[in-house]
């Protein structure tokens, strides 16, 4: 299936079934009858030589085949667009672009709420969806376009795909209000005989070296609570004794709304690198790398309000976060 040979509205219709997963949420989307669609559907399949959709609970999901296609379907809908438009001197049509961002859950609320303003402010017609990452993600959905960015703790080595690092993460202990006062100074001593609750896993930190020095010092019978969303971890320590090792940025948003302790971990930790990784094909696009700086603009912004409150509560200095070249 190549863009040239295809009615661009089937590949509309075929982007906006494979986003939202239903037939019935595509045709609102895009302003359809859902029979409309459904025939736009067939026709394309019938094309292909191949069902492109199955389905299932709650709608439909993609066939291998529309996993491969996607990618392509993708960047021939933005080139196609933005080429007719350059080519009648018109700017490009007023409907908005959906990029899917894979970002481990800690990481959301300290990164996104910046990047959202941005958009807002700079009136960019671009609609985000961000995926939950559970565990260590390889290429295959940055390949298949089922995936625009990759917001991990881990670069992917692949030679179609570009990783670039955005700093470090240093990780700390958050409890409830005066559990220091019940179980006395956070030591390794204390450390080790806590109880924990820690994200479900696999997860993004659990294949990261920071999990595996926590797992030398922490029995896996003090692991009492593993949950799968990053707000709920900060939840559960405030109404019990456990407490959680989250990363420095998450704890200091998390702790005022929760009222929590925040402690420095009682040893000399790694701090893992965060990355940013995309498909290559997405180098020269430019709503895409125009998001790509305001997630890193995000990240380093983020990174000075907490090294100005750290110096602030401390009365020393903290290295600013940069980011290096992306690795390709």
């Amino acid at each position: 299936m190549t863009a040239p040979s295809m009615d661009l509205n089937l590949l509309r219709v075929f982007e906006a079934v494979f986003d939202e997963g239903s037939v019935t949420r595509a045709a609102e989307r895009l302003g359809l009858s859902q029979p409309a669609v459904s025939g736009a559907l067939n026709r394309l399949s019938r094309q292909v030589g191949e069902p492109l959709f199955r389905r299932a609970r709650g709608g439909v999901e993609p066939t291998p085949r529309a996993q491969r296609l996607i990618g392509a379907v993708r960047v021939s809908l933005h080139a196609m667009t933005n080429t007719l438009s350059a080519a009648e001197g018109m700017p490009a049509p007023d409907h908005s672009r959906r990029l899917r961002i894979g970002m481990f859950n800690l990481a959301e609320p300290v990164v996104l709420p910046a990047v959202l303003r941005a958009i807002e402010e700079e009136g960019l017609n671009l609609v985000l969806d961000i995926v939950s990452l559970y565990a260590l993600e390889g290429p295959d959905d940055l390949l298949a376009g089922t995936l625009d960015l990759i917001f991990n703790l881990h670069p992917i080595e692949h030679e179609e795909i570009v990783s670039q690092g955005l700093g470090s993460s240093t990780f700390v202990c958050i409890a409830r209000k005066g559990w220091s006062e019940s179980f006395g100074p956070l030591t390794e001593e204390t450390f080790a005989k806590a109880r924990f609750v820690a994200l479900s896993r696999p997860n993004p930190m659990s294949t990261s070296k920071i999990f595996a020095e926590l797992m030398r010092r922490i029995p896996a019978s003090q692991f009492q609570f593993s949950v799968t969303r990053g707000w709920s971890v900060p939840n559960l320590v405030a109404i019990g004794d456990m407490i959680a090792v989250v990363p420095r940025s998450f704890a200091h948003i998390a702790a005022p709304r929760f009222g929590l302790e925040i402690h420095p971990l009682p040893f000399d930790a790694v701090r893992p690198s965060i990355y940013l990784s995309w498909h290559k094909r997405a180098n020269d696009d430019a709503l895409h790398a125009r998001l790509r700086a305001l997630i890193l603009q995000s990240v380093q912004q983020a990174a000075a309000r907490l090294a100005a409150q750290l110096d602030a509560e401390t009365g020393r200095d903290v290295p600013p976060v940069r980011a290096r070249p992306p690795r390709k």
